[in-house]
């Protein structure tokens, strides 16, 4: 943790401190030694369930792109482009999905 100003601040590795968590962490038993992958029962954006066919996930905070099948995306991308202006960037980058949202 990163503290502001003449604060001191802390790192932890190979643990976890509970007491810098917002929420109860949830435990998934990885499906793969390659990769950090667990499977994939269900998948919702707010409210809305949607009709996700992979049943397997890679978790990988540090990559800059996922992969999924075409009818995934446009499944995950469809709430937002119902409710912010969303829009693909051009042909060659049409699964580059990009939402301009104004918060009141």
């Amino acid at each position: 943790m990163i503290s502001p100003g003449d604060e001191e601040s802390k790192i932890t590795f190979s643990g976890y401190n509970p007491e810098y968590s917002t929420e109860e962490i949830k435990w998934h038993n990885l499906v793969s030694d390659t990769y950090w992958t667990t499977n994939l029962t269900g998948a919702q954006i707010g409210n809305k369930t949607l009709n996700i066919s992979a049943h397997q996930v890679v978790i990988d905070t540090g990559t800059s792109f996922n992969l999924l099948p075409d009818e995934d995306f446009y499944e995950i991308v469809k709430p937002f482009n119902e409710t912010y202006a969303c829009g693909s960037l051009g042909p060659l980058m049409q699964n580059l999905f990009l939402c301009e949202c104004t918060y009141e």
